[in-house]
């Protein structure tokens, strides 16, 4: 029998703290037309080493043209790390370990594929001075010779990096590369990065084969409702019994991003191949949380992807060729299979008298099982989510008045005038194919702005907490320091926050894999690190690219 591990849920930002998820949440439907450019989370100066230059070469506006500003001086700097770890993850600098003591790692990384990364700036540097050498021969180079060559490079932006191909592994146990570079001046400066390699193992690889995953919104566990309370509150409630809607469409519904009840023009709009206005609403839900899912693993919306890409896919089951749910078998691999099943996870419902958001059966290190993340105890609870909204706007007036700003055009409970999907007399005009911000009523156009803003809003995070579940189940986050973990439940190390929890880390941005108040109550946030997608941090999306080796955890 396999090991069962309640990887406790993660919350979606919006869901989290009292009064700070819903200020979140407006300040993303406030910012939804203009900030599209202010949503990159901020650099992590402490583990992204390979940046751009520090110095603007963007020339003045013609209103500045004439104002005098003072010479900037950046002094020469350079940056050498494997992975695009950083100093923080790949073993440069040691970490305070759960007992209080410092102590050093090395991360070790498969002979080939792995990348090398070097960074450099500075006013006066000279691009063309830069040299990288490593202390092992990699295939026709011999130890000590110059690769830089060899490097894809940006000397506008001072940077450069090798993803070293198979002809040129490198050799088992302790490797060292070396960058320098000069400037105009004569200063020089180097870097080193150290590391080991190792044969990456079948057992060791996380997707020596393709992961498939089967997402479901068809599952119905519950009866859904939204209903007002005897304080006039919005709820939202359930029984644990099937009633023959998806749970995910009643948590729509309990939204007010459906109804039973659409008038006729919303009943005839077609849009997405389906017609409904609640059915539109719901393809484009569910576009957008496959949308936010997939880019967090490197995917493109039309499934296209790079050499950064995971190797896992996503399909919903009324894609064409999608497996079927009665044909999961659950596979335990042992490295010697030459095809994989496919794993499976729901979005929808969830018991509300428990605290999770979302569950998955395990943390799979190595991702060495198929997992059937399903059920009434496992896969994204956004019923849950959504009493937890509920629950903190009746707790808080002014998280209320938040809230209403940007749910109260669809939810009637919030008594703000509110009309569900479906109801209102625009909602034909506005979720039909053919309609035209241009030539449409001013109410029609602000009505469909905010719809979308909720939409895009809530697929985000919908998507995140997907990714999330999905991400324990690949082996996220593997406790103990590498080349034995990923840093998991390490909350005394420099680098991590307070949603670090065993199977979670809490490291700069919207960290997919922090904890959520299931695991880390009450713990505050930063509301500004939720205006960027949701991104795994370094160490954990190295993992993911196969470019870093998870050894089997410790003997206690």
């Amino acid at each position: 029998m396999r090991t069962v591990y309640a990887a406790a849920g993660y919350a979606s930002p919006v869901l989290r703290s009292p009064l700070r998820p819903l200020a979140f949440a407006v300040l993303v439907a406030l910012t939804a037309a203009s900030a599209a450019g202010c949503r990159t989370p901020p650099r992590d100066v402490r583990t992204r080493d390979i940046g751009a230059s520090d110095v603007s070469s963007d020339a003045p506006s013609d209103a500045a043209a004439d104002t005098i500003k003072p010479d900037v001086f950046v002094p020469l700097a350079l940056s050498i790390t494997v992975d695009e770890l950083g100093a923080t993850f790949d073993g440069s600098t040691p970490y305070t370990d759960e007992d209080g003591s410092s102590k050093r790692f090395r991360v070790l990384v498969p002979r080939a594929g792995f990348t090398v990364d070097v960074s450099w700036r500075g006013t006066r540097a000279d691009g063309a001075t830069l040299s990288i050498k490593a202390d092992v021969a990699l295939g026709d180079r011999a130890a000590g010779s110059e690769l830089v060559d060899l490097f894809s490079r940006s000397d506008k932006d001072g940077r450069a990096q090798l993803r070293l191909p198979a002809e040129r592994a490198a050799p088992d146990g302790a490797v060292t590369f070396t960058a320098r570079i000069a400037d105009l001046d004569g200063s020089q400066r180097d870097a080193t990065v150290s590391f080991d390699v190792g044969e990456l193992r079948p057992e060791l690889d996380p997707f020596r084969l393709e992961d498939r995953w089967l997402v479901l919104f068809s599952q119905d566990l519950y009866t859904i409702r939204s209903e007002r309370d005897s304080a006039g509150e919005w709820r939202v409630a359930s029984e644990a019994k099937p009633n023959g809607v998806a749970d995910f469409l009643e948590d729509l519904r309990a939204a007010g991003l459906g109804s039973e009840n659409e008038t006729a023009a919303a009943k005839a709009a077609t849009r997405y191949g389906v017609t409904g206005a609640s059915a539109i609403v719901a393809e484009w839900m569910k576009r957008e949380i496959l949308t936010n899912l997939r880019a967090a693993y490197g995917i493109a919306v039309d499934g296209a992807r790079d050499a950064d890409s995971v190797g896992i896919r996503f399909v919903r089951e009324d894609e064409a060729g999608a497996p079927k749910l009665a044909d999961y078998v659950y596979q335990k691999l042992d490295g010697s299979e030459s095809t994989r099943g496919f794993s499976v996870i729901a979005i929808g419902g969830g018991d509300l008298a428990e605290p999770f958001l979302g569950r998955s059966r395990t943390v799979d290190r190595n991702n060495l099982q198929t997992e059937d993340n399903i059920g009434p105890g496992y896969g994204v609870f956004t019923s849950k989510a959504l009493s937890t909204v509920a629950g903190l706007i009746a707790g808080d007036p002014t998280s209320k008045s938040l809230a209403t700003v940007l749910l109260g055009d669809f939810i009637a409970a919030l008594g703000a005038g509110g009309v569900a999907v479906g109801e209102h007399p625009h909602d034909g005009l506005l979720l039909d194919e053919a309609y035209d911000e241009k030539t449409a009523p001013p109410l029609a156009v602000v009505r469909a702005r905010k719809l979308a803003t909720v939409i895009q809003t809530l697929g985000r995070l919908v998507g995140a907490l997907t990714a999330h579940e999905v991400g324990h189940a690949l082996g996220l986050v593997a406790e103990h320091a590498p080349p034995f973990g990923l840093f998991g439940g390490a909350a005394k190390a420099e680098f991590t926050g307070p949603r670090t929890t065993p199977g979670h880390i809490d490291t700069d941005g919207f960290n997919i894999m922090e904890a959520g108040p299931s695991s880390a109550p009450g713990v505050s946030i930063n509301i500004a690190q939720f205006l960027g997608a949701a991104r795994f941090n370094p160490l954990n999306l190295a993992y993911l690219r196969r470019r870093l080796i998870v050894l089997p955890a410790p003997a206690p």
